[in-house]
């Protein structure tokens, strides 16, 4: 390989490094991955040679353990804020019923006021979960299966439209989220006074909590 070619990599390592070093600073940057991708790149054309790869394995263990610290630390945060170990976040699901456009309305204003830098664990928002319904304009049922999307839950990833929303809202949403918020207003053909309430099962504490979140809603006394 021409010297100039290996001077010209060698050159872009540096630069990728440098911008994976700015991770450092800022910390939804990966830097630690940016370094480790640009040190394999590097080596991977180049050539590792026996000193180089004593230098990528201890990469590749410090990439490893930023990674695993950054991780660690979210989890310790939002723990302290009552989520699980497990699963750290929130989602809120709106338009379930797609003429219902308040809650669709919402997610979209609520969006812009989020900041990472002050955010503990994550948030999953779904601005539209019924879309054909949206563009229908219909009120509760599907256009196209005539089903309500509110009473096809956990769905089927085998079934109607309805029923593989449903299983792709369980599976994306729900599964990986501590709390769930399902959002609604007065449909197309209602006018309904603010109201909240919240499921009771057979778990005690899955109980109190959730009243406990209900609670935190302006209108809740």
């Amino acid at each position: 390989m021409p010297d100039w070619i290996n001077t010209s990599i060698f050159i872009l390592t540096q630069i990728i490094i440098l911008v994976g070093l700015f991770g450092l600073i800022v910390p939804i940057f990966p830097g630690t991955v940016v370094i480790w991708l640009a040190t394999l790149g590097y080596g991977v054309i180049s050539g590792f040679g026996r000193l180089g790869m004593v230098l990528f394995v201890i990469i590749t263990i410090l990439m490893l353990a930023g990674t695993l610290a950054d991780n660690v630390f979210l989890g310790a945060g939002a723990r302290k804020g009552g989520a699980s170990w497990k699963t750290i976040g929130v989602a809120l699901v709106a338009g379930v019923h797609g003429m219902e456009y308040t809650p669709i309305l919402a997610l979209q204003r609520l969006r812009d006021t989020i900041d990472p830098a002050h955010l503990r664990g994550a948030v999953i928002l779904v601005h539209v979960a019924n879309m054909p319904s949206f563009l229908g304009r219909t009120v509760y049922y599907s256009p196209i299966d005539g089903k309500n999307l509110n009473r096809v839950f956990p769905g089927r990833a085998d079934g109607t439209v309805s029923d593989r929303i449903a299983e792709a809202l369980t599976r994306e949403v729900i599964a990986p989220a501590t709390h769930l918020i399902d959002i609604h207003c007065g449909d197309g053909n209602e006018s309904l006074r603010p109201y909240s309430y919240w499921m009771t099962t057979a778990a005690p504490d899955v109980n109190e909590a959730s009243r406990r979140l209900v609670h935190h809603v302006d209108h809740v006394r």
